[in-house]
């Protein structure tokens, strides 16, 4: 036995701990990496951290958190032989080069600790964990604007961000201009609870001033933007709307007015050309001198 831990120590930069493994029969365990974020139809690629050399003699993966074992793999002159176990992840596992292994399609379903074990031919074992957590996909943001009344100079608007079908994963934040940057002190006390809502009152806006709703979960973030320049244009005052409104009426009347004149006059001309010429009403003719006043004037 003695010989046999030399022989590890020297021939091994892990032989220590190969020697521990195989005196005491314990685990060898491997870091966690992060956690693997993804989202809904992506592909997950778990990384080993483990050399296949030829002391290598299988590779074990299980699904931990249901206690199922995906395959196994046997290093054998080919390469890396899968020997799968479970035929539901025959279609969506794919093993790369390395022996690295790669989920397709991953599902929420998916989510949970993931256990490869190495056994090695001296004996010891090496676990690596893996955790993958799988979400939903993120909705485009759809920001509602609501313009408010103008106060004191300033332009009001209340902005809303709404993500239809989105999961409790998902958080909101607002970004102000191009890139987007932070929110000014005073932007961000108009922030609702949720953070879907912001309630601005702007003493000027620029035409570049753009607002920027983020939707973000751990695996994917989308995002949309209002530009408030066009919103807050000057707007004429309220005693200039009243001014042309009345203008308006006055111009109106006055155009009444004018056309019932003129359809008056029309009619009263009418009428006075009737009364000198009877409707029926023929001249009679001058009498013509009779013969004999003829006769009498030669």
């Amino acid at each position: 036995m003695r010989s046999s831990c030399q022989g590890l120590l020297s021939s091994h930069p892990t032989g220590l701990l190969r020697a521990i493994g195989l005196l005491l029969g314990a685990w060898i365990v491997g870091a966690q990496g992060p956690p693997m974020n993804h989202t809904r139809g992506e592909s997950a690629l778990f990384r080993l951290n483990v050399s296949q050399t030829s002391d290598l003699r299988v590779l074990e993966w299980t699904f931990a958190t249901k206690n199922l074992t995906i395959m196994e793999l046997t290093l054998g002159p080919p390469g890396l032989s899968p020997n799968w176990t479970h035929e539901r992840y025959r279609r969506r596992v794919h093993v790369v080069p390395k022996g690295f292994l790669q989920l397709l399609d991953v599902t929420p379903e998916d989510s949970g600790t993931y256990d490869m074990q190495a056994r090695f031919r001296s004996g010891p074992f090496q676990k690596e964990v893996f955790t993958l957590a799988v979400y939903e996909p993120v909705p485009l943001p759809e920001i509602h604007l609501r313009p408010g009344s103008r106060t004191s100079g300033r332009c009001n608007f209340t902005l809303e961000c709404r993500l239809p079908g989105a999961g409790a994963a998902v958080s909101v934040s607002w970004r102000k201009g191009d890139p987007p940057g932070e929110l000014a002190a005073a932007e961000r006390r108009g922030l609702s609870p949720d953070r879907r809502t912001l309630n601005l009152a702007l003493s000027s806006v620029h035409p570049d001033d753009v607002f920027t709703c983020l939707a973000r979960s751990p695996a994917q973030e989308r995002n949309a933007s209002v530009q408030l320049g066009d919103h807050c244009a000057p707007r004429p005052a309220k005693w200039l709307y009243m001014a042309i409104v009345l203008i308006s009426v006055i111009l109106v009347t006055l155009g009444a007015v004018l056309w019932f004149w003129k359809m008056k006059k029309r009619e009263k001309a009418s009428a006075a050309r009737g009364r000198r010429h009877p409707v029926g009403a023929r001249e009679t003719p001058s009498p013509r001198p009779t013969r004999a006043w003829r006769d009498g004037a030669a």
